[in-house]
């Protein structure tokens, strides 16, 4: 079942949280199970917020965010205000993000309002009315999520809709934004077909927001870098993302992007920058990747071991999976493939009980076992499964080799061509 915790239209508030007319997010901490502190004087706290203050850049703009915090930890004590700004710094756990502080202010005591109303078992009237939302999620028929190397996270949402009443309504725009799983993401293409009876088939891809951002933004020259690292590395912070990179010395060679007349957008010149280096660019979970294959292997995943004095990290598959892995359960003996002719080019793909396995990403490595001379470290290439249905993830994984098998003599000698990315004119 898909509902509004999963997949929401950006201005519809999550469960718990009242409808606000000026929000720049809203809150990610569950409000419907806050715990509750009696404090001294009788009365029941669940968040006791706070406001505070941080800087952020966004397209190249400075600005200010507030954000409203509780002073209730979810352990169900009161901190104290720089406790709280503590956990919140650890945690990023927020209860709504704000432009101005009379915005902020205002949307605390509706807040402290709802909840109070919640506590006491009584009704809350909403000063704002919310956008009806609820007839999408009876629409959904499917809805699927993809992860990638060479892109995103990207969804697949197919819609029954009535006599097309929705898509009449503009319930489907391009460029309208969505939060899936609290992730930004952005209508990137809608598609309309028969479906059955009266009813229109409406197919929606959507893209996580910063990456849809990059593919517009026709202006790349204005991050001026001396390469493709430094231009990957401006990029993120320009999009509010972490940032993943690898820097390689070695021969570089100059890519100009015009500064007049260009088709070229940013997620363009990123591209163009990692393939020069052999390199994957990405973004997954807040974070641009731009590395090379060697660079993932072992740098990523949920368990880790030392080895050579480094720790690796890895997602477990095996078959048949041990009662002692509760984790990841493998559904079936994983596909293999190799060749003769480039026996160290190997791939494989995999099935996974859903419980654990949609926190698995691509660019994580997997590490194969009981699988005899397939056994070792892969890269996941793809992740792709069915949100909402009880379906196992499937994972498709190769090695660095197969990946990046042309230069990986290259890779290994740490020879590379590197992007420069510079302003010039255009005809």
């Amino acid at each position: 079942m898909i509902d509004s915790t999963v997949f929401r239209p950006v201005g519809a508030p999550p469960p718990g949280y009242p409808y606000a007319q000026a929000i720049n997010s809203y809150g990610i901490i569950n409000m419907l199970n806050r715990p509750r502190v009696v404090n001294a004087d009788g009365s029941i706290s669940t968040i006791r917020s706070i406001s505070i203050e941080e800087s952020a850049t966004f397209l190249g703009k400075k600005l200010t965010l507030h954000i409203l915090i509780p002073t209730v930890h979810d352990d169900g004590y009161i901190m104290t205000n720089a406790e709280a700004i503590k956990y919140y710094k650890k945690t990023g756990r927020h209860l709504g993000t704000f432009a101005t502080k009379k915005d902020i202010n205002r949307y605390a005591v509706m807040l402290h309002d709802m909840e109070q109303a919640r506590i006491n078992g009584e009704e809350y009237e909403q000063p704002f009315s919310s956008p009806d939302q609820t007839a999408i999620y009876d629409a959904i028929t499917s809805f699927r999520v993809s992860y990638g190397l060479s892109a995103g996270a990207e969804i697949s949402v197919d819609f029954a809709d009535f006599q097309g009443n929705m898509f009449k309504n503009n319930y489907f725009q391009i460029g309208q934004q969505y939060f899936y799983r609290n992730a930004p993401f952005q209508m990137a293409s809608v598609e309309v077909g028969q479906g059955e009876g009266e009813y229109w088939n409406v197919r929606c891809k959507l893209r996580t927001w910063q990456q849809q951002q990059m593919k517009e933004d026709l202006h790349p020259e204005v991050l001026k870098s001396a390469n493709g690292f430094e231009f990957a590395q401006k990029v993120a912070q320009n999009y509010g993302l972490g940032f993943v990179g690898e820097e390689v010395k070695g021969k570089q060679q100059q890519i100009k992007v015009k500064a007049k007349n260009n088709k070229e957008s940013v997620w363009d010149v990123l591209q163009r920058a990692a393939g020069d280096n052999q390199y994957y660019c990405f973004i997954a979970d807040g974070n641009l990747f731009f590395c090379s294959p060697k660079f993932l292997l072992g740098n990523w995943g949920i368990d880790e071991v030392p080895i050579f004095g480094k720790m690796f990290k890895y997602i477990p598959i095996i078959y048949p999976t041990p009662e002692t892995e509760k984790r990841f359960l493998v559904m079936g003996l994983p596909e293999m493939k190799s060749s003769f002719d480039s026996p160290k080019e190997g791939e494989g793909s995999a099935q996974l009980w859903r419980d654990n396995a949609t926190q698995i990403r691509a660019g994580m490595t997997v590490y194969v076992k009981n699988m005899g001379a397939y056994d070792g470290g892969y890269i996941i290439s793809s992740v792709e499964y069915a949100e909402g249905e009880p379906e196992p993830i499937s994972i498709s994984f190769s090695t660095v080799e197969k990946l990046a098998p042309e230069d990986q003599k290259k890779v290994d000698e740490k020879v590379s061509e590197i992007t420069v990315i510079s302003g010039s004119g255009g005809t």
